[in-house]
């Protein structure tokens, strides 16, 4: 057994143990994240051109929520962030947060491209 790869993007550990180590449920899980997060991406992007404060906040919650769910917690400090200040009618704050929002969610998907033995440390079996 190798060391798991430590990522301040995700606990990768508590996510398998969220799928009940099942590596199956635990591989379409980060599928559907790694097919979907540029277009969630896009909509915040959108959102914020929009100047509706409203719209931000409701894809800023959206991408927190799948965040939450991925035990994720820079993606989900950065809406987080997003959310509360268009929440205050202001989307500036949350407009400048794109580019570390953009910059966490390409590293994320980066680090989840590793199989998943990579990911907990363990050599796959033959």
């Amino acid at each position: 057994m190798t060391e798991p790869l430590l990522s301040t993007e995700i606990d990768v550990q508590a996510l398998f143990e969220q799928c009940g180590e099942d590596p199956e449920l635990f591989a379409e899980i980060v599928g559907m994240f790694r097919d979907g997060w540029k277009e969630s991406y896009e909509k915040i992007v959108a959102a914020g051109a929009s100047g509706v404060p409203v719209a931000v906040v409701h894809a800023a919650h959206y991408l927190k929520g799948t965040a939450r769910s991925l035990y994720a917690p820079r993606v989900q400090a950065i809406t987080a962030v997003m959310e509360v200040s268009a929440r205050g009618g202001d989307i500036g704050p949350a407009v400048s947060e794109l580019p570390a929002l953009l910059a966490a969610l390409e590293s994320l998907d980066q680090v989840l491209s590793q199989p998943l033995p990579v990911l907990l440390g363990t050599k796959p079996t033959a």
